[in-house]
């Protein structure tokens, strides 16, 4: 799916904003503090219907403002699509093709799309929940169950760490209830669990071939799933851990405490890996999570490369590029603050791109 036009309304810094992309390389330019990034989050947030950085849509819109609006115009070669998300502080509408709904759940995998950002390699090495999150970005844009067994997973979690901290200020413990939290919540973590696993076992050999690929056959990576229960025997851990679940008044055992290990030539990348060998990972990694988009979607990823000779050297950064165009990658948005640097790289590219660049808030095509 290529994105041919994308116009912004009180999004982010931007009170209106216009983009014509064609295939091939995009290359966004222009100062730090310009919106770069709020752009391509822009474009994130047309694909999976919010922001890669807030939760909170109130955050995603202009200072003094009380909506924000994106319409933009695909194309999956057989025809053009037509997509209008509008914000309100009191509604949220997705209308694509003229069908409204309110529901990300009717959007999610329309538009594949993988991101990366300067703050990836800290954070998916620092962070088991970053790590989790990206499985959960991946697999809602391929699997409508997984969206809705990890909605209710989260519903029933809520509500059972809501009851574990009433009881432990005082309130008398309803341990019916909490049996029926852990009966009811099962079924997802179940699902969940299994698709977490089958990802990264499917993704394995792309993640392994990507990295090798980018660092020139120096760096081989892999990870590694690891839960602290197995299929059905999520409620026997549950019960098993009821008493100090009740004395901490929080869950200590689930999905949500599932851990993905990452490892380069047989190490653990988070306690023997280099920043570059980090950043060549997260980037094998972001790679592979495409390929598996596209197997599953049978659609065509944009992929969102934000600030990125922050994260690689130029060598590698050629390598990535290179790599980009071997797989098939048919559009990439990327942003830099150099401009004969990223006119290079568009110029390089067989598929000729575009560079664009921002002057103030008035963005220009370049080339």
């Amino acid at each position: 799916m290529l994105l041919r036009h994308l116009e912004l309304a009180n999004y982010k810094n931007f009170e209106k904003l216009v983009i014509e992309p064609s295939e091939g390389l995009q290359c966004i330019i222009g100062p730090n503090g310009s919106g770069k990034t709020n752009l391509l989050d822009a474009i994130y947030y047309s694909c999976m219907a919010r922001s890669f950085f807030h939760l909170s849509d109130r955050n995603n819109m202009r200072y003094g403002s009380q909506f924000f609006r994106l319409i933009s115009y695909w194309s999956d070669g057989d025809r053009d699509h037509e997509l209008i998300i509008r914000r309100s502080a009191s509604e949220r509408v997705i209308s694509w093709n003229g069908m409204e709904s309110d529901r990300s759940a009717d959007h999610l995998g329309r538009l594949p799309v993988v991101m990366i950002v300067p703050n990836d390699a800290y954070t998916l090495l620092a962070e088991s929940e970053e790590r989790r999150k990206l499985i959960n970005q991946t697999l809602v844009q391929t699997n409508p169950s997984y969206f809705r067994a990890l909605a209710e997973y989260h519903r029933l979690l809520n509500q059972k760490m809501a009851l574990l901290k009433a009881s432990r200020s005082g309130t008398r413990t309803d341990h019916a209830l909490l049996d029926t939290y852990d009966h009811s919540m099962v079924q997802p973590a179940t699902l969940i669990h299994e698709a977490r696993k089958n990802f990264c076992s499917e993704i394995a050999p792309d993640l392994e071939s990507m990295g090798l690929a980018i660092s020139q056959n120096a760096q081989n990576c892999s990870l590694s799933y690891q839960s602290d229960f197995g299929i059905g025997q999520a409620a026997e851990r549950w019960a098993e851990d009821r008493s100090r679940d009740l004395l901490a008044g929080r869950v200590h055992s689930g999905i949500h405490r599932d851990k993905i290990e990452y490892q380069f030539n047989g190490q653990s990348l988070k306690n023997y890996g280099s920043q570059g060998q980090i950043k060549t990972f997260v980037m094998a990694l972001r790679l592979a999570q495409v390929q598996y988009l596209r197997k599953h979607t049978l659609t065509e990823p944009i992929l969102l490369l934000d600030d990125l000779f922050a994260k690689l050297d130029e060598d590698r950064v050629k390598q990535l590029v290179n790599l980009v165009q071997k797989i098939g990658i048919s559009q990439c948005f990327i942003t830099d603050t150099h401009l004969d640097r990223a006119r290079n790289l568009v110029m390089q590219n067989p598929v000729r791109g575009k560079v664009f660049t921002f002057e103030g808030e008035k963005l220009s095509t370049y080339v």
